[in-house]
């Protein structure tokens, strides 16, 4: 959808609206929910304004809207990307929320809840209370995923309870861990009015498996308030592991467990060295068949890279690909001029760059590591090296999953890799003026109706061929033409 002084979309009244997988480009306000509008569902969606005193997404008595997977962009001062009236349980999940000059959420009577939202916290704004309004104050609950893997030293423990309590011990959430003894929590950070944010952290986490309870405190807030991951790997005592000791791990970055795994690709099993403590991992094929794409997982948290999509042009046999997470850059290399988050090596065995007909990697960045440098998720690159140079790849932004961004990058070759930020700043892919699309469609429909007319003039007035020496309907027609031809220059 496409606009300019216009709205995206407008519920008015509306109940049960679904908007899936929508894009709306305006220099007006993207969606409008108003009058009453009810359990709407915005699913999937990217919404930019490039107008000023315009809304991403404005809630004006509409209640019960959930949004989630979606990225909403303001770029002109003044812009809100959600402006919230008066609303109540709005829940935004799984979201980006990005405002150049603006705010990213202005807040009068709404009470929204954000579930892993990645937005600037500096850049929210609340109408002040007034007192003798009468009027409910309005608040923000900001809320974060807590993954809790459990083990016994052998393997994951499946059926164990979890239980997070908040700060004044009030449980808040829990569950039981599932196949991968793998359960996922919600942690409230804090609740923000006008006037203050209340903590609800550091929470404490209890897992208990039979007889045997671990526990831990997880602080989801850190100097400044930056969110970020936690992890830690608290071990029962020997003299427990009868009963199944638990080792529980809440988990935003590396890993602990080391296992024999079996990597997916599109032709033979390969087998995958296990090497997660030296954050490098060695794969390896028997065989990759020519034009057919082969998809190589990595499995190790340690490793931004997360798999390797590769179609060679020849058939190749016993290809080994080594990654590996640098600490730092290689000294015999040039720096990238750019902030770099990580360097990465992909060094290959049994195939050439030459041999290569495509080639994928997926990588991915937490909200952690781009907040240590102060990076939106929308200006990522990945960059290579290769004969003394580096080259900015195209890289695409894919999906944001509970704490995770993932991107995706083409590259010719295998060598030296950065993930850093983009040379170019991000711009949205259409900046929206007024169109002169429709003049250009009213001057052809006058055309069109002109030269109808001239034949129709001719068919039913012969004797005007006989008019001035020649053909007065063809002279008007060149002379019209002309015009309209010199109108639909100046336009475009």
């Amino acid at each position: 959808i496409n606009g300019s002084d216009v709205d995206g979309i407008i519920l008015y009244g509306s109940n049960n609206g679904r908007i899936l997988s929508t894009i709306i480009n305006t220099t007006g306000t993207g969606i409008q929910l108003t009058s009453g509008t009810e359990n709407t569902t915005i699913t999937g969606s990217t919404i930019r304004t490039t107008g000023t005193t315009e809304y991403g997404i404005h809630f004006s008595t509409a209640n019960h809207t959930t949004i989630t997977s979606s990225t909403i962009i303001v770029n002109e001062t003044g812009a809100v990307s959600l402006q919230f009236d008066t609303s109540g349980n709005t829940t935004v999940q799984d979201t980006i929320l990005q405002s150049t000059n603006g705010n990213t959420t202005f807040i009068d009577q709404g009470t929204p809840k954000y579930i892993n939202v990645t937005f600037p916290k500096n850049s929210l704004t609340f109408l002040q209370f007034l007192p003798t309004s009468g009027l409910p104050k309005g608040n923000l609950t900001v809320q974060w995923y807590a993954r809790v893997n459990v083990s016994n030293g052998s393997g994951w423990v499946t059926t164990a309870h979890a239980t997070a309590y908040d700060i004044n011990t009030t449980n808040v959430s829990s569950g039981i861990t599932n196949s991968t003894g793998q359960i996922l929590l919600t942690l409230t950070e804090y609740i923000q009015t006008n006037e203050t944010k209340y903590y609800k952290t550091p929470h404490t986490i209890n897992v208990t498996n039979g007889s045997t309870t671990n526990s831990t405190t997880h602080n989801i807030t850190q100097t400044n308030n930056t969110q970020y991951n936690v992890e830690f790997t608290a071990t029962i005592p020997s003299t427990t592991t009868t009963d199944g000791g638990v080792i529980a791990q809440v988990s935003g970055g590396s890993g602990t467990k080391k296992t024999e795994t079996t990597a997916t690709t599109g032709n033979e099993a390969t087998t995958e060295i296990p090497e997660t403590t030296t954050k490098k991992k060695t794969i390896t094929t028997q065989k990759i068949d020519a034009d057919k794409e082969t998809t190589i997982e990595i499995q190790d948290k340690t490793i931004s890279v997360r798999t390797l999509r590769l179609t060679l042009n020849t058939e190749r046999e016993n290809v080994e690909i080594t990654i590996e997470k640098l600490e730092q850059k290689p000294e015999n290399i040039p720096a990238p001029n750019t902030t770099i988050l990580q360097y990465i090596e992909i060094n290959k065995k049994g195939f050439n760059d030459s041999d290569i007909k495509k080639a994928v990697i997926e990588f991915t960045l937490t909200n952690e590591e781009l907040n240590n440098e102060n990076m939106s998720p929308l200006n990522i690159a990945l960059y290579r090296h290769h004969e003394g140079n580096w080259t900015e790849l195209t890289t695409k932004h894919t999906k944001l999953e509970e704490n995770t961004h993932t991107y995706e990058a083409e590259t010719p070759g295998f060598s030296t890799f950065a993930i850093g930020k983009k040379q170019t700043a991000y711009a949205p892919e259409e900046q929206i003026t007024k169109n002169t699309t429709t003049k250009k469609i009213i001057y052809i429909l006058i055309l069109l109706a002109i030269i109808g007319g001239i034949y129709y003039y001719k068919k039913e007035k012969p004797f005007m061929s006989e008019f001035n020496n020649g053909n007065p309907p063809y002279h008007q027609k060149k002379t019209i033409l002309q015009r309209i031809k010199k109108l639909f220059n100046k336009d475009s």
